[in-house]
């Protein structure tokens, strides 16, 4: 399968949430910070799948794979940003526990950080479980990558978000 292909075909699988397909394009050599014509990498489309199960799922299948969790879309917006406007904060936690910078400046966005839209989250047991997840990965000030056999450990803490 050709290269670009894959990629196009990849991020189709992600914005239907496929995870077959998902698996056969990085499986083929696709890209995994491939990007469409907005800019959106695949972990941006990722923090607006819906059904949470899934959006769960594809989220560790990328991470897994390396996604860049701070590359900026055309709007200005980081995957934990997007997954925040979106309420899918179950998504934000994994991306904060990737390692994703929640003091980056959205500026075509009011200069805003992904931390001044937890602040503003009306779900305060949300709430708290993001900013303990902040709070823990700036003690660690590092990126817990998946190890390959505890993958369903880092998987597990999201559910109750």
């Amino acid at each position: 399968m050709k290269k670009n292909l894959a990629n196009s075909q990849l991020l189709v699988a992600v914005k239907n949430a496929d995870e077959k397909q998902i698996n056969k394009y990085l499986s083929a050599g696709a890209d995994i910070n491939t990007s469409n014509s907005n800019g959106k990498k695949v972990v941006h489309i990722a923090g607006k799948i819906k059904e949470l199960e899934k959006a769960q799922k594809i989220t560790a299948m990328l991470l897994d794979n390396f996604a860049d969790v701070d590359a900026f879309d055309n709007e200005d917006k980081t995957a934990v940003f997007i997954a925040l406007e979106n309420r899918r904060y179950d998504v934000a936690g994994m991306f904060i526990q990737f390692g994703a910078d929640v003091y980056k400046e959205q500026t075509k966005n009011q200069d805003l950080t992904p931390m001044d839209l937890i602040y503003d989250i009306e779900d305060s047991s949300a709430q708290q479980r993001l900013l303990e997840l902040v709070g823990q990965m700036r003690k660690e000030k590092s990126r817990p990558y998946l190890a390959k056999d505890d993958d369903n450990q880092f998987n597990q803490s999201y559910h109750s978000l």
